[in-house]
Order: C-alpha cells, then sequence, then structure tokens
C-alpha cells in the first residue's frame, strides 16, 4: 500500500497484512497513518499494489480511537441490516439489540464471551430507557444491575471488540488507535487473542484486516513474526515522516528468551529494523 501526499508523508510504501502494528514515538505519522488508511486525510492518494492486503475498495472502514466508548444508542427497526457501530463504540447497543431479536443464538454467543473476559459480569440485558434508545446493562454477580456506561473504558472498549467479533457482516478494515488504553495488562493479551479471531473470521463470515497503532510492549509481544506485520515510524530530519518493516533475521536471536515487547523495550525502534 503506497500513500503519497498524505500530510506528514511525502511516500509510504509499506506492506499491510492481516494483522498490522504500527509503533514508533509520539508524533512520527502513526495517527496519520490510520486516518490515511480510513480516507480521512485531505489530499492524499492511497495506490494499492497486488501484493498488497488492503482490500482495494473496502466494502466499510471502522476507526475506532479508544475513549468514550458510549453503551447507549439508538436502536434500528425490524427488517433492517445488522448496525455497524461507529469507532466512539456508537451503535453497539442497537447491534447487540439486533443479535436478541434477529440472531439469538449469536446473542448467547456474545453475552458467553462477555462472562469469560469480564469478571464478576453474569449476563447482558438491553434496556429501553424510551423507545427509540437502547442501552447496555450488565448482571453482575449478586444481581447487581448497573448500566455499561458506567463501566471502565477498558470494558466498554471489550464490548465494542466483541461486538464486532460477532457482528454477521464485519467491515473488511478496522483501524485502532492504542487498544490497550484503559486495559489491565492481563487483559491485552485476550484483547489481542479477540483482534486476531477478527483477522480469522473466528466468529463472523468473514475475516477482517486489522491495523492499530500502540505504545504497550504488552501488545508488541502478542505479535507473531512472520506471520503479522510490524511497522516502525519515524521522524526524518527534514521533518517528513516514515516507516520501515521491523527485520525478523535482526530480532530472531533474541525472541528464545524475550517478547518482542521487551525487546523494543530493551532496544528501541533502532534495535528492531535494518540499519
Amino acid at each position: 500500500m503506497q500513500l503519497t501526499d498524505a500530510a506528514c508523508f511525502r511516500t509510504l510504501d509499506v506492506e499491510l497484512r492481516p494483522l498490522t502494528v504500527a509503533i514508533g514515538r509520539n508524533d512520527t505519522g502513526k495517527s496519520t497513518f490510520l486516518r490515511a488508511l480510513a480516507g480521512r486525510v485531505p489530499g492524499f492518494r492511497q495506490e494499492n499494489q497486488p501484493t498488497r492486503m488492503v482490500t482495494p475498495e473496502p466494502r466499510r472502514c471502522l476507526l475506532v480511537a479508544p475513549g468514550n466508548v458510549g453503551m447507549t444508542s439508538a436502536g434500528v427497526a425490524d427488517g433492517k441490516a445488522a448496525p455497524l457501530p461507529t469507532g466512539a463504540g456508537g451503535g453497539v447497543p442497537a447491534l447487540v439489540d439486533w443479535f436478541l431479536r434477529n440472531d439469538r443464538e449469536r446473542f448467547f454467543a456474545y453475552v458467553d464471551a462477555v462472562k469469560a473476559l469480564v469478571p464478576g459480569v453474569t449476563d447482558i440485558r438491553i434496556a429501553t430507557p424510551d423507545p427509540s434508545t437502547r442501552r447496555i446493562d450488565l448482571v453482575r454477580e449478586g444481581g447487581w444491575v448497573t448500566p455499561a456506561d458506567d463501566a471502565s473504558s477498558g470494558v466498554r472498549l471489550l464490548l465494542l471488540f466483541l461486538a464486532l467479533a460477532w457482528h454477521p457482516s464485519p467491515p473488511d478494515l478496522v483501524l485502532i488507535e492504542e487498544p490497550e488504553n484503559g486495559l489491565h495488562p492481563e487483559r491485552i493479551r485476550e484483547m489481542m487473542a479477540l483482534l486476531r479471531g477478527l483477522t480469522e473470521g473466528a466468529h463472523a463470515p468473514a475475516p477482517v484486516q486489522v491495523v492499530l497503532t500502540t505504545h504497550s510492549p504488552y501488545v508488541l509481544s502478542c505479535v507473531r513474526i512472520p506471520q503479522d506485520q510490524v511497522l516502525v515510524f519515524e521522524r526524518h530530519e527534514d521533518g517528513s515522516c516514515g516507516a520501515k518493516p521491523l527485520d525478523p533475521d535482526r530480532v530472531r536471536p533474541f525472541l528464545d528468551d524475550f517478547g518482542l515487547g521487551e525487546v523494543w523495550a530493551n532496544e528501541g525502534e533502532a534495535g528492531l529494523v535494518a540499519p
């Protein structure tokens, strides 16, 4: 995939795989890279090569910027297709309500997945604060019921990712900015397994390509080399940004004893790419 004249990039020619992870210091173009892939950077050109993994004309692309992921949304009418959540989590309650009304097997699979990943949750309820609104409520041990909007940002992010994982018609491309935000380190491995399941079509009819940025060594240690792609971003002396792929030969001697994230933490970005 080649980007030309995309904000801080003069030209960026990189290969994207089913799971691609972008790392680098702050202000090296990672967020701009995601927004360019989503078509949200004015004045850029995107050229797709036959050997690249990006769908030339994605059916749907979702850009997720974790933060205030909401768990209250408008519902959808009977007969409508399953809604696609927005990048801020909007539409997740409508989608889960769609599962409940149209595909009970998918709904119960979603509930079981939430119970497995969120300690203390025993069930999911769809509340109707008013006729046009749907809200996800969490049933906790002891029978306590609380709106999911009151849950931590990490729990709400997992609810979003799980909804995508079980979507009957997922987007071709999901772009995620720092998915580790709000997650306990022990949950990061589970979150990455969930995202990998998206790329393999583990629960949905079709696989999804996932591109994410991260500052977390825990996330990078979940990457599989050479199956996955790691892009190391940098800012050049002239102010422009660029990216290099991780060099498997450079890091391979370390991986018998250390996770890739540990190598990154100890060697820095320069230790991951060809000199």
